[in-house]
């Protein structure tokens, strides 16, 4: 497993702390114990579980089936059931209001509906101190064109630089620990994103772009703004990029929420020359300030609830979901989200569900770089709802018994230093409840597997990696190659970089993932010590760099280790602007660096996603 134990002072240290969590091996997750609670007892006996994470459902949402405030002695009794098993168990709720059952604006039922049940000090208010009659209005975030920004039809896409919705949050997540959670799973973070559903666009009659404004003065002075053409008077960034530069036309899919609030999904402003966009420096700073003000936002809330739990003598586990995380086949930046909010969560929290079977898609790297990301300081957890939202024996019908695949994914997870959570989210797709490890033919062969863990559990905490290689994800490359309004996506690289990864585990290359970071967003100070361990350091499209990072790789290869980069290498210093060649000379110029052809890892990623591996090319055998 090319695995190491970690003293075990350390892990002594950490238990004093009564954080329970980090000596779990077996959780559960997305068990739907409303339907199965009856058998708590004996499934927790078979897979030898040790919690319950992401099961009792607290949606923030108002339908036939769930009415608050009645709705909470539900999520009481859950709880007080898994506790009566000796279980510690979590609630779920998501960074968004749930719309989930489809209503019509009149409907009693939906979260404007829950909205307008609150007392008066509990309303929301516009940046101007108007109470809003309407939730939507002053929360959701606006598209180019000034429409809302939901999720289709299943969630608004709310603005996390909003006071009252992230008070709402905090309230919310206080409810639950009432109630007896020990742990609250907070489901969407890229519903807290605007910028990923091509939102953030307000004006300064919207949080965001009231706030926004304020992010402007508070950083830069009236003379310095007027030589970027920037008059803050009724600023928008939209009308700023529209008088600036050359736009060609806007786009999206126009459709009705709950058959009244306008919204376009995925909307696209189509300018001659995003890259050039890219180099503005109000862009730059407005990039900063959606990055900074998400951090705030789940900062505020975490603080919130951990201060409360402690006021209750109680420790809460708090996580959140990476849907598709650091997921080489997705254009979005998931992966960057979940790094630049890992201090703020207790446990690293993936979902990674199987698009494709082994050996087309492993989930190796992905544990790689949440490791990384948490700088070996907290555990990894991985979640799965397998069959549920996709079918990853396609074209072919799913086998009647998936125990296999089951297993190779669940040893993938620990022999890599992470927690595969019991997938109890695996059923048919569409069918609801999940219950193929519970009723289904799965459960004996998934249950003797968990058992082997519990037998051997202390192999399975603290360890570290022994591999002499080290891919480098680069916090820079991605956010300056990553603007979803104007069409920008980082593809290509995490592409890149999942090529390199699968092309190692294929050559059996034991390897680690390497961050280097942004400032203020991610510290990567101990990386310089880091590169020493390692004999190969593959930074292939690393076009963003800082003068440190440059300084730490030029050390690395006078000090014997080599490197192995692409032509984009420090194209580009950590803030988006051009490098001339002389900065980089001394590392080109070394022997110990090896400069190869673009597009390697990539093309070998895209064979894979066809099931059709290459793995030959025309120059260079990968």
């Amino acid at each position: 497993m090319f695995l190491t134990l970690i003293a075990p002072n350390s892990f002594i240290a950490q238990t004093q702390n009564n954080k329970f969590w980090e000596n779990y091996t077996i959780v559960g997750d997305a068990f739907r114990i409303e339907f199965f609670h009856q058998m708590l007892s004996e499934i927790k006996n078979d897979y030898k579980l040790e919690m319950l994470h992401n099961t009792i459902q607290a949606w923030i949402e108002y339908t036939p089936w769930t009415q608050y405030p009645e709705h909470w002695s539900t999520v009481t009794q859950l709880a007080e059931e898994a506790h009566k098993n000796g279980l510690k168990v979590g609630s779920t709720f998501g960074f968004h209001t749930s719309e989930f059952f489809e209503a019509h604006i009149d409907d009693p039922y939906g979260f404007l509906y829950y909205y307008k049940t609150l007392p008066e000090n509990e309303k929301w208010k516009f940046p101007n101190g108007t109470i809003a009659d309407d939730p939507y209005y002053v929360g959701s975030s606006r598209s180019f064109s000034g429409k809302l920004v939901w999720r289709k039809d299943m969630y608004s896409v709310m603005q996390p630089q909003n006071p009252y919705w992230v008070k709402f949050l905090i309230e919310w997540g206080k409810k639950n620990i009432d109630c007896g959670a020990d742990g609250i799973f907070l489901d969407s973070i890229d519903g807290s994103f605007p910028m990923f559903w091509h939102g953030g666009w307000g004006n300064n009659q919207t949080w965001e772009g009231y706030m926004f404004i304020k992010f402007l003065k508070e950083r830069h002075s009236k003379d310095e703004l007027e030589t970027w053409g920037v008059n803050l008077n009724n600023f928008s960034l939209n009308h700023y990029l529209k008088n600036k530069y050359n736009l060609i036309g806007v786009y999206g899919t126009e459709y009705l929420v709950r058959g009244f609030y306008k919204s376009s999904w995925l909307e696209q402003a189509i300018f001659e020359n995003p890259e050039e966009i890219m180099q503005d420096p109000v862009v730059k700073e407005y990039i900063l300030y959606q990055y900074i003000t998400l951090q705030n936002f789940v900062k505020n809330i975490t603080r919130a609830l951990k201060t409360y739990a402690e006021s209750l003598n109680k420790t809460i586990l708090l996580t959140a979901n990476e849907y598709e995380t650091w997921n080489p086949e997705t254009y979005d930046i998931h992966g960057i989200t979940g790094i630049l909010l890992i201090p703020y969560f207790d446990v690293v929290y993936i979902e990674r569900n199987s698009f494709n079977i082994p050996p087309y898609q492993k989930d190796i790297a992905v544990y790689k770089a949440a490791i990384a990301a948490t700088q070996y300081s907290k555990p990894v957890w991985v979640s799965e709802w397998t069959l549920y939202f996709s079918n990853p024996f396609n074209p072919d019908m799913p086998p009647l018994n998936i125990s296999t695949l089951l297993k190779i994914k669940i040893a993938e997870g620990y022999a890599t230093g992470g927690i595969r959570l019991i997938p109890f989210g695996t059923g048919p797709p569409g069918y609801w409840p999940p219950q193929r490890l519970v009723n289904g033919p799965e459960r004996d062969e998934i249950a003797k597997y968990y058992n082997f863990i519990n037998e051997h559990k202390e192999i399975f905490l603290n360890v570290r990696s022994n591999a002499s290689v080290a891919l480098i994800y680069s916090i820079p490359t991605v956010i300056w190659q990553y603007f979803p309004t104007l069409g920008l996506y980082p593809k290509i690289y995490k592409a890149e970089l999942g090529g390199w990864a699968a092309a190692l585990e294929e050559l059996h290359i034991p390897y680690d993932i390497i961050i280097f970071g942004l400032s203020p967003f991610f510290n990567d100070t101990c990386t310089s010590n880091q590169l020493k361990k390692y004999n190969v350091i593959i930074a292939p499209q690393l076009s963003r760099i800082s003068q440190k990072q440059l300084e730490t790789l030029e050390n690395y290869i006078t000090s014997g280790g080599k490197l192995i980069i692409t032509p984009p290498f420090a194209q580009f210093d950590e803030m988006n602007n051009p490098q001339t060649s002389s900065i980089i000379e001394n590392v080109l110029n070394n022997s110990n660096t090896v400069i190869i052809e673009e597009s390697l890892g990539y093309q070998y990623q895209e064979s894979l996603e066809k099931r059709k591996p290459q793995r030959t090319n025309p120059k260079r055998n990968i």
